[in-house]
């Protein structure tokens, strides 16, 4: 059989942030090229992995990898779609500075020798290899260079299917090996290293993850989940080169999925995580961070942080955040503390639930929404996870400062963006001097900085994002609510935070304690910790692919700290495991 294509055109509108979390998700499939090729060749301790023979007639879907060029490795995606009569498709080198789905100008098959070309930032390059047994292998030119390139198949698991695989699994040590997932991929975590990061299938048993959160040439982490009565029952798990080891799945917590509640015409969708112990139990809300958040969040942070806290012991209650996942409404940021509201609410009807003893864990936003949240009701803590206690807009203009300084950026550019981030919020807090910002916009959008994630500035006078940042950012000043907040407060700051000033969220935070006569509060900075506690160097946006533990001080704080201070003049204490 001999096919031409033609060209599978790009999709418009593809912003930073999808691009960001497409890097991650995309990147995090090179590694399987070595793992299989090496599980080909022998046995490992946790068994052969087999892979699918590969036709002409079935190259459809997503293939991972890299390219050799000029003593360069460059990883890659590529997706072919197959029609009756024809095959296109498109790569995308993720870890690129300026990523972009690049649609083949060429593509040929011939049986099983395949022919694309791409034209990716750094030239055209021509790929020429042989479709077998799931991989593509053959040669990349590109001028004068040559090179090689090497592809996997990847299968994709239904995400209905996800929840069969999530769980707990303990060694015979008392190791936990912790699946989770997100909307849209499976992640693991070894809570012994910290290490953390996607899973990617080879088969519907046969998983691997590369060696940090958007890399995954070489395989790193290796997951084999083994089936009784039909039902995932244990996983075999080796990590690093490391021996496997053998973990069975063990039921520490009974889950109730998609539990709703209501706040006005917003209807929000959850799970709660209830324990295997007698009741009446303390409780947590979980509020993620900005954006668009599932009951998981991104990188299933939020879904880890539930799974922990409800092992220690607590009914834990995590939700879509209002217009995501199974939740109505629209996307933003008003309204967000009425749902927190109503989700405390609904727990506090429960039987099983102690009233009286429901705290909050935040991250970023979510730390920052739960001071206002509890000036509306009684909260026994809050968890505050590198939430800011600066006012909205000052913690914006940090952000962009501290971000670029991390990304590298010369101190001339990190002023010029300072500078601009003030037009911008000065406009959408006053509705004045329109000109003198779009002076200022037209100057600088050509610079590496003016894009999101850094400043992302609109550029017509109606935009509804400054409408946004009117409403939210001058109304939403934290320090003012913590200085009505009496109760234990836990404050998590890494000592690579990005999205605010530590030294000046402490200073205002101890002054709002003060006023609020609190001494119940403490205050931890993580060694090596970024925003989201996950160990790091910079902390810099550019960083972000690249993370791929949490740092064990987090949980170990986090722990000691509800043991000895949450759950004072309660009739239980938190169990130990």
């Amino acid at each position: 059989m001999h096919i031409t294509v033609g060209i599978l055109r790009s999709g418009d509108g593809w912003t930073f942030k999808s691009q960001v979390k497409e890097r991650m998700n995309n990147c995090s499939t090179r590694s399987a090229v070595l793992f299989v090729m090496a599980i080909l060749l022998a046995v490992s301790a946790m068994g052969q992995i087999k892979a699918e023979p590969q036709t002409s007639e079935s190259i459809g879907g997503r293939w991972v990898g890299e390219y050799h060029l000029d003593g360069k490795a460059t990883y890659i995606s590529l997706t072919f779609k197959v029609a009756k009569d024809s095959v296109s498709g498109e790569m995308i080198s993720p870890l690129e500075d300026n990523p972009e789905h690049e649609p083949f100008t060429a593509l040929s098959l011939d049986g099983n020798r395949i022919r694309f070309q791409a034209q990716p930032s750094n030239g055209s390059t021509i790929f020429e290899g042989n479709v077998e047994g799931g991989w593509i292998r053959g040669n990349a030119t590109r001028e004068n260079s040559s090179g090689s390139f090497e592809l996997i198949h990847l299968v994709r698991i239904d995400p209905n299917l996800f929840n069969n695989y999530v769980g707990d699994y303990k060694t015979d040590q008392g190791r936990f090996i912790i699946v989770g997932r997100t909307l849209a991929s499976l992640y693991y975590f070894d809570e012994l290293s910290g290490r953390t990061g996607p899973l990617l299938a080879i088969s519907e048993t046969d998983f691997f993850s590369g060696p940090s959160n958007g890399v995954s040439y070489p395989v790193d982490a290796r997951v084999n989940f083994q089936k009784d009565s039909g039902a995932i029952s244990a996983v075999t798990f080796s990590l690093g080169g490391a021996r496997a080891v053998s973990a069975k799945k063990v039921n520490l917590y009974n889950i109730e999925d998609d539990i709703t509640f209501q706040n006005g015409k917003v209807k929000l969708s959850g799970q709660l995580k209830i324990p295997i112990t007698a009741g009446p139990y303390p409780a947590v809300v979980m509020l993620a961070g900005s954006n668009a958040q599932s009951r998981y969040g991104q990188d299933c942070i939020l879904g880890f942080n539930a799974d922990f806290l409800a092992r220690l012991g607590f009914a834990v209650l995590s939700y879509d955040k209002r217009g995501t996942g199974k939740s109505t409404g629209e996307r933003e940021d008003i309204g967000l503390d009425g749902d927190a509201l109503a989700g405390i609410e609904m727990l506090r009807q429960r039987k099983d639930i102690d009233p009286k003893r429901i705290g909050i864990w935040g991250l970023s936003e979510g730390s920052m929404i739960a001071p206002q949240v509890a000036a509306q009701t009684r909260i026994a803590f809050i968890v505050n996870v590198s939430g800011d206690v600066v006012r909205g807009d000052q913690q914006e203009i940090d952000r962009v400062e501290l971000q670029l300084r991390a990304d590298g950026f010369p101190e001339d550019q990190i002023r010029e963006a300072v500078a601009f981030q003030r037009l911008k919020f000065d406009y959408a807090l006053t509705g004045q001097d329109w000109e003198q910002y779009l002076a200022a916009y037209n100057k600088y959008k050509d610079r590496k900085w003016f894009p999101d994630p850094y400043v992302g500035p609109p550029s017509s006078k109606d935009d509804s994002a400054f409408e946004e940042w009117r409403t939210g950012a001058s109304s939403l000043s934290p320090g003012d609510y913590w200085a009505k907040y009496k109760n234990p407060a836990l404050f998590f700051y890494g000592e690579f935070e990005t999205y605010s000033k530590p030294s000046s969220d402490i200073a205002l935070l101890k002054e709002a304690m003060k006023k609020a006569g609190n001494t119940h509060y403490a205050i931890a900075i993580i060694p090596g910790a970024e925003h989201t506690m996950r160990q790091a160097k910079t902390g810099g946006p550019r960083e972000l692919p690249y993370l791929n533990r949490f740092v064990p001080a987090y949980f170990d704080t986090l722990r000691d700290w509800l043991r000895k201070t949450a759950m004072v003049g309660s009739d239980t204490a938190i169990p130990r495991r």
